[in-house]
């Protein structure tokens, strides 16, 4: 019985394992698709909405997570040239307005300074001091240290020209070896007569460049002074000529005839020019010409430059200032005068012949309707960072009265002058300023010209630069007024002066 029941369950098992091995595989759940959508740049803004195209890789066939494809946006603004916003589209060319750098307003020229002046203390004594009957203070006073640092003061006058010297400020003496004398020859055409070494200017103390104010005083013409060739003949031809001292300021001499020439007006001297009186009489001609030179002072710009007064009289102008520049002081026709413009007007020597049109060679007067013909002292004064020019005339002080004093006008750049502003109250000796105050009557004083500044700390050989504290120095004229002109007894002076800056007003 047991081993037939034993065959039957062999037999059953061996049915179902048969069944099990031919029946199909149970299949697995299938894999899911994951999205894997990119898209491209969003399309310009157009009436406020985007688009853009998006695609999915994978194909899945669903855009569960889908980007979107379409925003909102805002438009660009639109370009309007002159609403003071530099757009993407505009530059300085297509619209100035918006795009065009604008550079901070430049401070005023005019700083408003409070002048104070100290007791006057007497340089040069002409009664004591004086070398010859005509040497005297009549230029505008400038200075340098030599080699050995010693000081040179300049301020003497024709035909004999003296300095002094010491080894300050304080102890100047006169030495009375001329540096230069005058060749006073008659021939307007040699442009050799009476000459004052004017300006001064040396980098090393040794070599010392001179401008020269020279004067040629008609002894022919009989409406002139015949014979005389002095100051005192007032028909009166002026130019600028250059000397050189290789000694440290102890002589001067110059090139040959016409090489020395630095600025002569672009016409011949005539001395029929000036018109006729109500008589129907030949008049004697005005001044005219370049004359007194400033210092000379060096730029950033490697250049040197000098301001002229300028007189040539009816055929080119009044009473102006010029200014003038040269990169080479020892070529004395290098210096060309402004034009207006740039430096471009050239020497011209109208001997022997006059150029076609002289008024093509006449410098252009700078700032004329503001300073006029204020010249004589030129300094860049480091406390104002400014030019400071320095001379003698009449003009209306802050009340708006006219008034004859000492002035002095601010600059940046030589050629935009300010306001003249009042250093100092004083007599010229002629009208409307001949009457003097009663400190001046009690010294007998009748005339003050000739202004200067003069740092004495300055640290510039030539002295061209001042601060806040310096020295005002001048002509003082003493009993010397006579029918025939003005007399010898003239002192050089100076006091001390100190600029205080003052808040602009409100």
């Amino acid at each position: 019985m047991f081993p037939r029941l034993y065959s039957f369950f062999l037999f059953f098992f061996g049915i179902l394992f048969f069944i099990g091995c031919i029946s199909p595989p149970i299949e697995p759940p299938p894999v899911p698709c994951v999205e894997n959508w990119t898209c491209n740049h969003w399309s310009t803004c157009e009436n406020g909405m985007q688009n853009r195209v998006c695609a999915d890789t994978h194909a899945c066939g669903t855009d569960v997570n889908k980007p979107i494809i379409t925003q909102t946006c805002e438009m660009p603004p639109v370009s309007v040239c002159g609403d003071f916003v530099c757009d993407g589209d505009e530059n300085e060319v297509t619209c100035p307005l918006d795009c065009k750098t604008i550079e901070p307003a430049p401070e005023p020229l005019d700083i408003p300074l409070e002048v104070t002046l100290g007791n006057v203390q007497t340089v040069f004594d002409y009664e004591e001091e004086s070398c010859a009957q005509l040497d005297l203070p009549d230029v505008y006073a400038h200075a340098f240290r030599d080699e050995q640092n010693n000081i040179v003061l300049v301020s003497g006058n024709a035909p004999d020209n003296y300095f002094m010297y010491g080894s300050t400020f304080n102890n100047l003496s006169r030495n009375c070896s001329p540096v230069l004398r005058s060749g006073d020859e008659w021939d307007v055409e040699t442009f050799d007569h009476q000459e004052w070494i004017t300006s001064t200017y040396t980098d090393d103390g040794k070599t010392i460049h001179a401008l020269v104010h020279n004067e040629y005083h008609d002894p022919y013409s009989l409406i002139c002074k015949p014979g005389d060739t002095q100051p005192s003949n007032l028909c009166w031809y002026n130019f600028v000529s250059y000397a050189r001292s290789t000694d440290g300021g102890k002589k001067f001499t110059q090139p040959s005839s016409p090489n020395h020439l630095v600025a002569v007006p672009p016409f011949q001297w005539d001395a029929n020019s000036g018109g006729i009186n109500r008589k129907g009489e030949p008049m004697r001609p005005a001044p005219q010409g370049y004359m007194e030179p400033s210092n000379i002072v060096k730029r950033e710009d490697g250049y040197y430059y000098a301001m002229v007064r300028m007189l040539p009289g009816k055929r080119s102008g009044g009473d102006t200032v010029c200014v003038m520049r040269t990169q080479n002081l020892s070529q004395p026709n290098s210096w060309k005068f402004w034009d207006g413009d740039a430096y471009t007007i050239p020497l011209t020597n109208p001997y022997p012949n006059e150029p076609a049109n002289p008024s093509d060679y006449i410098c252009e007067p700078v700032s004329e309707a503001i300073i006029g013909g204020l010249h004589g002292s030129l300094t860049y004064n480091t406390y104002l960072q400014r030019y400071m020019n320095v001379g003698a005339g009449v003009y209306a002080d802050d009340l708006g009265e006219l008034t004859c004093g000492f002035w002095y006008s601010l600059s940046e750049d030589l050629i935009t002058w300010g306001k003249p502003h009042l250093l100092y109250e004083t007599v010229f000796g002629w009208s409307p300023c001949n009457n003097p105050t009663t400190a001046q009557q009690a010294l007998s004083i009748d005339q003050e010209a000739y202004p200067s500044i003069i740092d004495h700390d300055s640290n510039d050989r030539s002295f061209t630069t001042a601060d806040d504290t310096v020295y005002l120095y001048y002509m003082q004229n003493q009993d010397n007024h006579s029918a025939g002109g003005w007399g010898l007894r003239r002192n050089l002076v100076r006091v001390p002066l100190i600029f205080t800056k003052n808040s602009l007003p409100e």
